[in-house]
């Protein structure tokens, strides 16, 4: 149930517009800033039997990553499938990429209309990390 602001300082990522810092408040104060990098930076941080499937190169997804994750079959609820990703909750999840037209905005996918579109980077939004090749 925890929702973050985008937030990449990145360059390379963020189009110029590193995004929002957030607060702790969305995130029920498991961070000081509930924001997309404090995200996966304290999931990569993890060590021992307490990191996240052994791994500390966990990410924010593609568009494309996130939507092969997509169940269509589905028929009420968050879009995926539920044996594989339980406890998702709806709607949407933040993408990696900054939207370029707007770089006061990134990608979401909306698991329960299963649709792309773009939201202020100061919105808050679930988030789901990756990792491996793109």
């Amino acid at each position: 149930t925890h929702t973050y602001t985008w937030y990449d300082t990145n360059p390379a990522v963020n189009g110029g517009t590193a995004g929002t810092i957030g607060t702790n408040t969305t995130c029920n104060s498991t961070l000081v800033n509930c924001n997309t990098t404090a995200y996966r930076d304290a999931v990569n941080a993890l060590t021992g039997a307490a990191r996240l499937c052994g791994a500390s190169d966990w990410r924010l997804p593609t568009i494309a990553e996130f939507t092969g994750l997509m169940h269509a079959g589905v028929a009420a609820g968050p879009a995926i499938d539920a044996a594989f990703f339980p406890n998702t909750a709806s709607p949407a999840y933040w993408m990696g990429q900054n939207y370029a037209a707007s770089t006061s905005n990134a990608w979401i996918i909306d698991l329960d209309r299963t649709f792309i579109q773009t939201r202020f980077k100061n919105s808050v939004q679930h988030v789901r990390l990756v990792r491996g090749g793109q």
